[in-house]
């Protein structure tokens, strides 16, 4: 299972969240102390793990996707993916632009931010709105989401009118769009394609995330030990992964050491990139 099937999996596990009233009872799905004030499991983890600027009780659609990342990939590969932790779809946006990793047509895995103007009164005063949500199918003429604080798919009344974008719905949930929805602004596209930092190696103090990935990267390149065998993504790097390494190594004609270090990790990273534009990500 690749990285984006991962993520995708995660968040369909959480769809029919429902935000509570009170720091109360944040892991039921429903559940007592639903509520409509903004407090989540997503936001209070995030307080946990990252600190600032991280809080409750605000709209919470890109708190989701921040969580998500972390739960599926860690908080490091989290931020290497997202570029900056923050609460705003907006500064989210601006960040994957410096980047150049954002995009005007979108595909699986992408995030898309919808924006447009709201009148917020009856002098006819309009605000910028923004939302944010996890694109886990496409097809030719319409993209499908799981989104944080939204509410469930509307239907629109007339065959002309265009599925409504909800910004504060209070749920996690999944919805679709035509890809030429007026709100639709662009598509944050997430650099999957990464290999685990070098170096590792046998007998030395590994970062046990960094073997996991390896582990799961080789698996999924096919990559086994001596014995034909898959390996157990436990964060060890002992004589299986070492296999592993060589068997991988032999095959791209590298130096057949079994050390993960720069020139393995570049020849991976390179293998990993043909394989995901083979996959059409």
């Amino acid at each position: 299972m690749n990285m984006i099937d991962k993520l995708i999996k995660y968040e369909e596990s959480q769809v029919g969240y429902i935000e509570k009233a009170s720091n109360k009872d944040l892991e039921s799905k429903v559940g007592p102390n639903v509520g409509d004030k903004n407090y989540t499991k997503y936001s209070q983890d995030l307080i946990e793990k990252v600190g600032k600027p991280f809080m409750n009780r605000v709209p919470w659609c890109v708190n989701f996707q921040n969580d998500s990342f972390i739960k599926v990939f860690d908080v490091e590969m989290a931020k290497k993916l997202l570029y900056v932790w923050t609460m705003s779809c907006g500064e989210l946006k601006q960040a994957f632009i410096r980047h150049k990793r954002f995009f005007k047509d979108g595909q699986v895995g992408d995030l898309v931010i919808f924006e447009w103007y709201k009148t917020v009164n009856s002098k006819g005063k309009k605000e910028l709105r923004r939302h944010i949500g996890l694109v886990y199918k496409a097809d030719k003429n319409y993209i499908y989401t799981i989104e944080g604080n939204t509410s469930c798919k509307i239907k629109p009344k007339k065959q002309d009118e265009e599925e409504e974008v909800i910004e504060n719905g209070g749920g996690v949930f999944k919805k679709s769009y035509s890809r030429k929805h007026t709100k639709i602004c662009g598509y944050c596209r997430p650099n999957y394609v990464v290999a685990p930092t070098p170096v590792l190696k046998r007998e030395k103090k590994n970062a046990p995330e960094q073997v996991k990935l390896l582990q799961e990267e080789l698996n999924g390149l096919g990559y086994t030990d001596a014995e034909g065998k898959v390996l157990d993504i436990d964060g060890s790097f002992g004589r299986r992964t070492e296999e592993a390494v060589k068997s991988f190594q032999k095959a791209e004609e590298l130096v057949v050491d079994g050390s993960y270090g720069p020139k393995t990790a570049a020849m991976l990273k390179s293998v990993l990139t043909e394989e995901a534009e083979k996959d059409g990500r």
